[in-house]
């Protein structure tokens, strides 16, 4: 997470960072705990572009396709971007899940965030 961290300073400045979570798996809850975090972004990139970004960040650093919900080595998700609506096949804002992740909802709670991006 903390390569994934510094390749985002190079796309967006970061404004906060959440306490590291360690949760239980969500969806697919054969396999071990994952260790999660959250950052409040600002930046100059529209919704899609930041998930063009992320997702090369993503592969950067090792990830490859695996079933869906299973062992990843990074996944970058985009949660709020300001106060916009954005529903597209690949991506959906705010992030259809974000109500019932705990690793999402403690770091929402304490950062008050309108820009929140969970790596997980």
């Amino acid at each position: 997470m903390k390569k994934a961290i510094l390749e985002i300073k190079k796309i967006a400045q970061i404004q906060k960072i959440s306490p590291f979570y360690k949760n239980k798996p969500w969806g697919n809850q054969a396999q071990g705990y994952f260790i999660n975090l959250c950052l409040n972004l600002k930046t100059n990139l529209g919704p899609w572009q930041l998930l063009l970004h992320l997702k090369k960040i993503e592969k950067k650093l090792g990830r490859t396709k695996t079933k869906k919900w299973g062992n990843r080595t990074i996944d970058l998700d985009i949660i709020f971007y300001n106060q916009t609506s954005f529903c597209v096949p690949k991506l959906v804002i705010p992030h259809k899940f974000a109500y019932k992740r705990l690793f999402v909802l403690k770091p929402l709670q304490n950062m008050q965030v309108m820009k929140l991006l969970t790596l997980f």
